[in-house]
């Protein structure tokens, strides 16, 4: 009997003996065991599962036992050969467990029961330094994988439970699960260089991302819901960084946050997502999709350097590429979104009040169909070195290079200490927009657009009790549809220069 298994059957660890440490990918595990000693994979199922749970038990026994002046077990890998296993019954890993082989190309499990195919963690405590490597997860399929042509047993292909501290997984395949990765009750945790793909409802789910990070993985094809959500209306979620991704081909959203307090999307590219009915106005799907939840947590979030494609497929517009129903403060700078598909670039228009500041800074957002930025009443937004054009959109002018903020609104307006370019709709009635003595500084400019085509005009006056004079005058009214007036101070009085 081997050592190991002999181990196992007296119910004690001989760590005297010196075990060297192992390399597994690119990082060290304090030891590594093989299968073999805990009886050989084959082509049963159930003596498979056994196998690979005697070999999972006794590493989180032995990771857990610190022996002072021997040996730290801190980790410790199992090694899964080269083949496709079956197995029966769902696969736990304890702390401190890595599951491990030699590429997902050539080391596979396939689960044969109906619920979870692996487990980091039984949910009953915090764990960490829990992974899987190198191996891939393949998920019990019948059908054929057409859209709706198919079906699985595997509830979840991997779930992360409780799962803390440099948990995650690295180099993966999981493919054909109902979800094919799920954490619960996890964070700092993280995801990558990892193909996820095929799911019925998503390709990842997760209820809290608080210092995680999912990074270089490719997310593709997912029929029931979001590709990617995040469910932040439990735990709060804050630092949640979601990098150099692909996600691609998806019935409903890219990658969905909801209720989450703050994150950093960026150099992903997205492509032929919201795959339903698109109508460009009411569809709510989006690449990316900020929305609100019960806790109202949006806060700030970061959209950088991101590629967008509706790709070839979608036979009508799609709605759009980033969608914002709160926030506090979100910066979008340097995306692209191509091929004039969208029917918004950016939509804020759920936003209401709760929408503070927009930052865009050197996107390229071609052709859209309706605009560039379609703003709630009330948001502040900055705008510098945009490209792109449309009706009743803040690049309608092509701001390029000018460091401008766009003030968007319904209602009268007075002149603030930063709003330079406003837009106000006067659909409702006659609206005024009102000059600070204030802001009466020489070389002052207001840029003021009046942005719908009805007969009610907009009026520019001074603030009341001023003395100040407009163009010589009382107010000066602009009553063309969509005509517009540029605003200089002197230092004493105000004139129309434009």
């Amino acid at each position: 009997m081997s050592s190991l298994r002999q181990a196992a059957a007296n119910g004690r660890f001989d760590f005297k003996a010196t075990y060297p440490r192992q390399t597994v990918g690119h990082v060290l595990a304090s030891r590594e065991i093989d299968l073999d000693q805990f009886g050989a994979l084959g082509s049963d199922p159930v003596v498979n599962a056994a196998t690979l749970q005697a070999a999972a038990t006794y590493a989180a026994q032995s990771v857990r036992t610190i022996v002072a002046g021997s040996v730290d077990l801190t980790t410790c890998a199992i090694k899964v050969p080269r083949g496709l296993w079956k197995y029966t019954g769902q696969l736990t890993l304890g702390e401190g467990v890595w599951l491990t082989g030699e590429s997902p190309s050539t080391t596979a499990l396939l689960p044969q029961h109906t619920g979870m195919g692996v487990a980091l963690g039984d949910g009953t405590r915090f764990i960490s330094n829990a992974r899987i490597r190198n191996i891939a997860i393949i998920g019990n399929l019948s059908g054929t994988l057409t859209y709706q042509g198919w079906t699985t047993t595997t509830s979840v292909g991997v779930q992360l439970n409780q799962c803390v501290r440099s948990c995650g997984l690295e180099n993966v395949m999981v493919i054909q699960c109902a979800t094919n990765v799920m954490t619960v009750g996890s964070f700092q945790f993280h995801i990558r260089d990892s193909y996820i793909s095929y799911a019925l409802t998503h390709n990842l789910w997760m209820d809290n991302g608080t210092a995680s990070e999912v990074s270089n993985c490719r997310f593709d094809w997912c029929e029931g819901s979001d590709n990617v959500y995040l469910d932040g209306s439990g735990a709060e979620t804050i630092g949640f960084s979601f990098t150099g991704n692909a996600v691609q081909i998806s019935w409903f959203n890219g990658i969905k946050l909801y209720d989450v307090t703050g994150a950093k999307i960026e150099r992903n590219h997205f492509e032929g997502n919201y795959r339903t009915a698109v109508d460009g106005t009411t569809h709510v799907c989006a690449d990316i999709n900020i929305a609100t939840g019960p806790n109202s947590r949006g806060r700030i979030f970061q959209v950088s350097k991101n590629f967008f494609t509706p790709g070839s497929s979608p036979a009508v517009i799609a709605y759009t590429a980033i969608r914002c129903d709160r926030f506090n403060a979100i910066t979008i700078d340097g995306n692209i979104a191509r091929d004039g598909h969208y029917w918004r670039a950016v939509d804020t228009l759920a936003s209401g009040t709760n929408g503070q500041r927009l930052t865009g800074l050197g996107n390229d957002f071609s052709g859209p169909q309706q605009a560039y930025a379609y703003a709630s009443p009330d948001t502040d937004i900055l705008v510098q070195d945009l490209d792109g054009q449309g009706v009743n959109t803040i690049s309608k002018a092509r701001i390029g290079g000018l460091r401008t903020f766009v003030k968007i609104t319904g209602s009268n307006f007075t002149s603030d200490a930063r709003s330079v370019l406003i837009l106000i709709d006067c659909t409702a009635g006659a609206r005024s927009y009102s000059l600070r003595d204030i802001d009466a500084i020489a070389g002052t400019l207001y840029y003021v657009k009046k942005t719908d085509a009805t007969a009610n005009a907009l009026t520019i006056i001074p603030e009341s009790g001023s003395t100040k004079t407009v163009d010589g005058a009382a107010s000066l009214v602009i009553a063309a549809a969509r005509g517009h007036a540029v605003i200089a101070s002197d230092g004493t009085n105000w004139m129309q220069v434009g």
